[in-house]
């Protein structure tokens, strides 16, 4: 008779962008809305409590996607030495481009996301987080001018 041995399954170390990752993935392999936190743990082989010290429901991790989306353009563009050089314009122009970049580079979440939501733009909750970090971003580099024409600009303001 052979001995057996109990395998313990590796446990993943979970964080916010793992959970992002698995709930992104099962959305789009399944091309449809996850019902609720206990199917989406049991699918992904997550302890529900592990979920909730990151997340307090599945909308809330919606909205972080598009969050995460906008940290990681405001990232990138702050990684390049010369963008605390440009002008303001010019930097809200990077900041554009690169999160086009990145939506592009997630375009299958992005479609699904918005044709989820029937009623178009005017009720997309999942873009409260992201409209008041973009808001927040306007505000600081308008704080912070570096040209000239930047002071004329907020002094029209």
């Amino acid at each position: 008779m052979a001995a057996t041995k109990k395998i313990k399954e590796e446990k993943i170390l979970l964080d916010e962008n793992q959970i992002i990752t698995f709930y992104m993935n099962d959305v789009l392999e399944d091309n449809h809305n996850i019902k609720n936190v206990y199917v989406f743990c049991k699918n992904n082989k997550i302890e529900e409590a592990d979920f909730y010290s990151f997340y307090g429901s599945l909308d809330a991790v919606k909205e972080s996607i598009w969050v995460k989306f906008f940290e990681n353009a405001v990232t990138t563009i702050e990684k390049d030495e010369n963008y605390f050089s440009y002008t303001n314009k010019n930097k809200l122009l990077t900041l554009y481009f690169t999160m086009f970049e990145i939506l592009t580079l997630n375009r299958s979440y992005v479609v699904y996301s918005l044709e989820e939501n029937k009623e178009g733009m005017k009720n997309l909750k999942q873009l409260k987080q992201l409209r008041n970090r973009f808001k927040d971003f306007v505000v600081d580099i308008m704080e912070t001018s570096t040209s000239e024409n930047d002071n004329k600009v907020a002094k029209v303001t």
